[in-house]
């Protein structure tokens, strides 16, 4: 239930976390196509252009200066933009907006719990959960909420003598102390994260001003359930929509994504058990989707 522009905002925002010295966007979030002036805007945020060569050592992605080169050429050649456009990039570039980004980034990956050490797992990449993924819910709900707490509970416990059809001698999870564990809701600096992108947003909208107010304001008013209800029934929670305890797990959903990011660039891969949904736009939600 996490929405286009928290995927996209969470890969630019730990791009600048992972590699702060580094002034390469990074690759996966620039390469990919189709992406409308406000994705644009947002991969913007927090990343810089320079090319650079990363160390090549441990599990971290290693680029030959050809290639970063040439991708970042590429890159600079598909999202060319307008004076006015570039103008309101280089102002949000600033120092103090990358070590605002760069601060609540270390929180969030310092207030998480630290599951195995990936060095002395050999049998899963860094998996994240935290068990307020699936919250309270109507049974008789279509959409499945306690699917997260099974999903876990199965890597916790299927294996060839549990499930006829698994061919695995033990879980592939041992413990629940080896799942990474983002932060409570509590201290997830959500509403910070939104003030750095809607900055964004409204120096990259200065001609559509209603447009940039749009884009801002539906996630907050979800936040404070303050969505209409046709915005709801869009969504397909309905009432359901303005339960506090789903504003809590989507938010903790984002955070998991986040953490996940930081851990694959950390690492080269990792996984969160939340997550995936993708009929979100940047005005609202849909199909399940928030």
């Amino acid at each position: 239930m996490v929405s286009s522009f928290s995927k996209l905002a969470v890969a630019a925002l730990t791009s600048v976390l992972s590699y702060p010295s580094s002034t390469q966007v990074h690759r996966s979030v620039l390469q990919r196509r189709n992406l409308n002036p406000y994705q644009r805007s947002l991969v913007r945020c927090f990343c810089v252009r320079k090319a650079a060569t990363f160390d090549n050592t441990g599990a971290r992605p290693s680029f030959g200066k050809k290639s970063v080169s040439s991708s970042v050429t590429r890159s600079q050649q598909k999202f060319s933009t307008s004076p006015s456009e570039s103008h309101s990039a280089v102002r949000w570039r600033s120092k103090s907006q990358q070590s605002r980004a760069q601060q609540t980034l270390a929180k969030l990956f310092t207030a998480s719990k630290l599951g195995l050490d990936p060095s002395l797992n050999r049998f899963h990449a860094p998996l994240v959960y935290h068990d307020g993924y699936s919250c309270a819910w109507p049974e008789t709900h279509t959409f499945p909420m306690q699917k997260f707490e099974r999903t876990s509970h199965a890597l916790l416990t299927t294996t060839s003598k549990t499930v006829a059809t698994s061919n695995l001698p033990r879980p592939l999870v041992r413990s629940e102390e080896d799942y990474f564990r983002p932060p409570d809701f509590s201290n997830i600096p959500i509403e910070e994260w939104l003030d750095l992108l809607n900055r964004e947003i409204e120096a990259a909208s200065e001609e559509n001003d209603s447009q940039a107010k749009e884009y801002s304001s539906f996630a907050r008013r979800f936040l404070r359930r303050q969505l209409t209800r046709e915005e709801a029934r869009i969504i397909g929670f309905r009432e359901e929509t303005y339960r506090p305890e789903l504003v809590e797990r989507t938010v903790l959903e984002v955070a998991g994504t986040v953490l996940t990011a930081q851990l694959a660039l950390k690492y080269g891969i990792a996984a969160n058990l939340a997550g995936g949904t993708h009929h979100a736009h940047p005005a609202g939600g849909a199909g399940y989707t928030i």
